[in-house]
C-alpha cells in the first residue's frame, strides 16, 4: 500500500511539469538544417542563422506573466548553406506548473538582401508611425516540424529570396531579424559585431545614397542607427550633429535628416 501511496504522490508531483516536456525537448536539443536560395536552388553560404527560445508563462490569478529569455545561439552556414545548432541543456528551465508555462523557440536567418520566405507581412503592412504591423514570421513563430523531425532535430530547408524593398522596408525588416538575437547596443560578441557589420554594408551605402536633406521617419532612422559600425560613438555624435532630436521618442514624430543620418553611422566622415 505504501508504494502505491509513493508511486501515486510521484505521478502528482511530476504529472504539472509534462506539458513543458515536448517543447523543451524540442527547444534545447541540437539542430541541424539548410539554407536554400529559392531562385537559383543552392544553398547560401556564410549566412547567419539566429535560434532563440523563450520561456513564457500566464499569471497565477493576477500578478506578471513570466518572459524569460533562455538562449541566443548564432551559427554560419558552410559553403553548402548546411547549418548545425548546438544543444542548450546547460540553459534549460523548468517551470511551477499551474501557470500554463510554455517554451517557444524560433530559428531565422540574418542575409541583407535576402529575406526568409513567408516574412513577406513585415514590411507590406506598416502603420502610420512607419512602425511594422506583423513581426517577420520566421522570427516570431516556431517552426512547424513533424513529430519526428521535432524529436530528430532536423529543421530541413529554410527558403531565401531576394525581396524588392524600400530603404524603410530593408531597415526595419533587418533590424527586426537582428533583434531576434537580443543582443545589447553595444556588443561585442563575434556574431553580434557580424550581424551588425553586414546590415551596415547593405544600409549605410543606401543611407548616404539618399539626397541628403531628404526625411528619414523615427523607424527608418532607428533601425538604420543600430547598425552603425561603432556603438558607443554613434551616441556622442549624434548628441553633437542632430542635438534636436535627441531624447525624441516615436510617437513626436521627429523627421531626421539622410545626411545627417549618414554620418552618424559613418563615424563622421559620410563615406561608408
Amino acid at each position: 500500500m505504501a508504494r502505491i501511496f509513493l508511486g501515486f504522490l510521484i505521478i502528482l508531483l511530476i504529472a504539472p511539469f509534462t506539458p513543458q516536456i515536448p517543447g523543451c525537448i524540442a527547444a534545447h536539443r541540437s539542430k541541424s538544417g539548410k539554407v536554400v536560395d529559392v531562385e537559383t536552388g543552392k544553398g547560401l553560404p556564410n549566412a547567419l542563422v539566429i535560434s532563440s527560445a523563450r520561456f513564457v508563462s500566464d499569471p497565477v490569478f493576477f500578478g506578471p506573466s513570466g518572459n524569460m529569455v533562455l538562449y541566443n545561439v548564432i551559427v554560419r552556414t558552410d559553403a553548402e548553406g548546411r547549418f548545425s545548432i548546438p544543444s542548450t541543456w546547460s540553459d534549460l528551465y523548468i517551470a511551477t506548473p499551474g501557470t500554463h508555462p510554455r517554451i517557444t523557440w524560433v530559428v531565422t536567418v540574418f542575409e541583407p538582401g535576402y529575406a526568409v520566405v513567408g516574412d513577406e507581412k513585415a514590411w507590406l503592412y506598416m502603420d502610420d508611425y512607419g512602425m511594422p504591423s506583423f513581426l517577420p514570421r520566421s522570427t516570431a513563430r516556431t517552426p512547424e516540424l513533424s513529430t519526428a523531425d521535432q524529436w530528430l532535430g532536423n529543421l530541413g530547408i529554410i527558403r531565401m529570396f531576394k525581396p524588392t524593398l524600400t530603404l524603410k522596408q530593408a531597415a526595419s525588416y533587418y533590424s527586426t531579424v537582428k533583434g531576434t538575437s537580443n543582443p545589447y547596443f553595444d556588443s561585442t560578441r563575434p556574431d553580434d559585431v557580424a550581424i551588425r557589420k553586414k546590415g551596415y554594408d547593405l544600409l549605410a551605402p543606401w543611407v548616404c545614397s539618399e539626397d541628403p536633406d531628404s526625411d528619414l521617419d523615427y523607424s527608418t532612422a532607428m533601425s538604420v542607427y543600430g547598425f552603425s559600425l561603432d556603438p558607443i560613438g554613434k551616441i556622442e555624435l549624434r548628441k553633437k550633429l542632430d542635438p534636436g532630436n535627441v531624447g525624441k521618442e516615436l510617437y513626436d514624430r521627429p523627421k531626421y535628416k539622410a545626411g545627417t543620418m549618414c554620418r552618424i553611422i559613418t563615424n563622421g566622415t559620410g563615406v561608408p
